[in-house]
Order: C-alpha cells, then structure tokens, then sequence
C-alpha cells in the first residue's frame, strides 16, 4: 500500500509540477497581455479627447466618409471599452479575493 501511496504523490507532484510550469509561462503572456492592455487604453484615451474635442469641427468641414466622423461608431466604441473594462476589473477582483481567502 505504501508503494502506491508514494507512486500517487510522484504522479501528483509531477503534475503540479507541470502546472507551476504552465503558470510561469501564464505570468509572462499575462505581463504582456499588460502592457497591451496599456497601450490599448492609450489609444483609446485618445479618441476619447478627439471626440471630446476636434471632432465636432472636423465633422462639420469633412465631407468625405470616415467612420471616425461618425458619432455612433466612436461612441459604441468609448462605451463598449468601459464595458470590457468592468468585465477585468470583476475578474481581477474576484481573482484577489480567492488569493486572499
């Protein structure tokens, strides 16, 4: 009995193994998943302060068909965005409370 005992912990602890292993290489794709996110909000800051800005203007003296000028398509866009935001901020949230608990 001892001998299976010890060939299930092996087994086990081979496999956390291989999970910690995986969660290194989860780490590296989530700070890079970061610094995405990062430059993605960056972006989009911008075209918060166009929209809140120029746009008006530009929409008023271009004639040509952009879909920036269009004020569904950047506003869709804006409250979109902050969905998507509360979505990580719940997921984040949730996942430091169960590290805590």
């Amino acid at each position: 009995m001892e001998k299976k005992t010890r060939e299930e912990t092996i087994k086990r602890v081979e496999e956390m193994q291989q999970l910690y292993e995986q969660v290194l290489r989860d780490k590296k794709e989530l700070g890079a998943l970061f610094s995405k996110l990062q430059k993605a909000d960056k972006n989009l800051q911008a075209l918060s302060d166009y929209y809140s800005s120029d746009w008006m203007t530009d929409q008023e003296n271009v004639k040509e068909n952009y879909p920036v000028l269009g004020q569904d398509a950047v506003w869709e866009e804006l409250v979109s965005r902050q969905v998507l935001y509360a979505k990580i901020l719940k997921f984040c949230t949730n996942a430091l409370i169960r590290q805590t608990t």
